[in-house]
């Protein structure tokens, strides 16, 4: 996993407050790639409303994620060289786009 995202998990714990727990990194990265719910559980051994329950705790931990944002869109997306991100995908927490650097927005 690291091979194909090294930044990722750096990316990830600096949107958070806290140190995430091994079970809710290891989810994330079964999220990033792209894995369901029920395939998350079977993989992790625990049962699907386990993973939601996860889900929902990384959702209250993550800083900067609106509330409309899909937590697995944000998830996969997360780490990805930004000229692979989708037109209008938002940036988090300090990041910055190329376009952003060149001018400066405050």
């Amino acid at each position: 996993m690291m091979t194909y995202y090294p930044d990722f998990l750096k990316q990830l714990t600096a949107h958070t407050d806290g140190r995430l727990s091994d079970s809710e990194e290891h989810t994330c990265f079964l999220i990033k790639l792209g894995l369901r719910n029920k395939q998350i559980a079977q993989s992790m051994g625990i049962t699907p409303n386990s993973v939601i329950k996860t889900k929902q705790r990384l959702r209250q931990k993550l800083k900067g994620l609106p509330a409309d944002e899909d937590l697995t869109r944000w998830l996969q997306l997360l780490g990805e060289p930004l000229d692979k991100l989708p037109p209008g995908h938002m940036m988090f927490l300090g990041e910055h786009s190329a376009e952003d650097k060149e001018t400066k927005i405050r």
